[in-house]
């Protein structure tokens, strides 16, 4: 079990942009930024399903900055970040 006791939750705001980075930061807040970013990347092309509703929503390959739309989608679908941490991470 990985000890969250030293880690910080901040949400993401609805109605936002956000870079790559600071939201892969935010759903794997263990790792160093480099790393989040990787992880989120392989996550979301992984997923078809996610990766269309983002594409939907005009996100691209390498994008460095997520619109609020994509931001609320992601939200919708992955939960907020401290949640997605509980459940896939922080077992």
């Amino acid at each position: 079990m990985a000890n969250t006791s030293n880690l910080v939750h901040i949400p993401l705001e609805r109605g936002y942009m956000y870079t790559f980075r600071s939201v892969a930061m935010r759903y794997y807040p263990h790792l160093k930024p480099e790393t989040a970013s990787r992880y989120f990347r392989r996550l979301i092309n992984s997923d078809p399903m996610l990766l269309r509703g983002l594409m939907l929503r005009c996100y691209r390959p390498r994008q460095r900055s997520l619109t609020p739309r994509q931001i609320e989608y992601l939200i919708e679908e992955l939960g907020e970040p401290k949640e997605f941490y509980e459940i896939t991470i922080g077992r």
